[in-house]
């Protein structure tokens, strides 16, 4: 355990300015309660050069990060909460009542790996779930912003692109233009979920490519193709849904260039925002 502690110790001075455990890295050995961790994670999380693969891919954001992982009965009970303040950490969390703002850091509790995806808690996964707790987030009303914007942006690229015409507002998930979303989501991301067509909807978009940006050095990609057509339905075997109008390949990849460097620009404001914050996730 000594060695372990000192490697750690080690690794807190690189870009993440802390990992910690609470209560200690014992817990999460995968002999030990899972108060919302699987054995899956609890292995990772108790081996080195898990947690040396983790830390290191938070490393390629330029923001500073402290993570904390939490694993007590009670801190079991809080999932996607948002940001926090001490006082609430005091009053619901005692056991991370010593955590406080720091001024020149994003601060993040996981307290739990429960989410509906249900994947190991690697660094892409803990980045993605960051993502829900700004959604829960009131005070990071940029994270918001970005997000409505980004959606007007997909439908013009669907009306223009797709001749499609839209006019969606979050929460109006019963549409079935949010499926052809969905689709084009998944047509033009470059991470895994999308390569893999394994985007769960298209709200989940959103923490992917945040995922992306704080993975990737800051850097999202979207294709450089629109998808030739956008199947939403199957009919006889064959697929059904609008096709592709736009013969001009500058054009598209143009658009789509665009597009990931509105997000990068957008999602590096809205990290500002959330410097001297304390996140519960």
């Amino acid at each position: 355990m000594g060695n372990f502690l000192n490697w750690l110790q080690k690794l807190n001075e690189m870009p993440v300015k802390n990992l910690g455990f609470i209560p200690d890295q014992a817990a999460f050995s995968p002999e030990a309660k899972r108060y919302g961790w699987d054995k899956r994670d609890a292995k990772l999380l108790s081996n080195p050069v898990g947690v040396e693969k983790f830390r290191r891919l938070w490393d390629n954001t330029s923001h500073d990060y402290n993570i904390y992982l939490v694993r007590t009965k009670n801190a079991s009970k809080y999932r996607e909460i948002g940001e926090v303040s001490t006082s609430w950490l005091e009053t619901n969390m005692p056991e991370a009542s010593h955590i406080k703002p720091d001024g020149d850091a994003i601060t993040i509790i996981f307290t739990n790996n429960t989410g509906a995806e249900k994947t190991h808690f690697s660094a892409w996964t803990a980045a993605h779930r960051f993502g829900h707790s700004l959604t829960q987030s009131r005070s990071i009303h940029i994270w918001k912003q970005f997000t409505d914007d980004l959606l007007r942006q997909l439908q013009e690229l669907l009306n223009h692109n797709y001749g499609v015409k839209s006019n969606l507002a979050y929460g109006n998930n019963t549409r079935s233009d949010f499926n052809i979303l969905h689709k084009l989501a998944t047509g033009i991301g470059t991470f895994r979920s999308a390569r893999q067509n394994n985007l769960r909807n298209f709200y989940e978009f959103n923490y992917e490519i945040l995922a992306q940006y704080l993975m990737s050095k800051n850097q999202i990609q979207f294709k450089t193709e629109l998808p030739k057509m956008l199947a939403t339905k199957f009919a006889w075997g064959k697929p059904q849904g609008p096709r592709l109008k736009t013969n001009d390949p500058v054009e598209m990849e143009s658009d789509l260039s665009n597009l990931a460097e509105y997000c990068n620009y957008m999602i590096d404001i809205v990290l500002g925002q959330c410097i001297n914050k304390i996140f519960v996730m």
